[in-house]
């Protein structure tokens, strides 16, 4: 799944070490984590 775009995976783990906290509240998040799930 995460090699499937790489670029945006680049861009999740930038993301992720410049605000981590917003990144996990982010992914947390009922709607995006329900559609995470239903991806994999």
């Amino acid at each position: 799944m995460l090699d499937d775009n790489l670029a945006w995976t680049t861009d999740l783990g930038q993301a992720f070490l410049n605000q981590p906290a917003d990144v996990m509240d982010y992914l947390q998040a009922p709607a995006v984590a329900s559609s995470l799930r239903c991806a994999s």
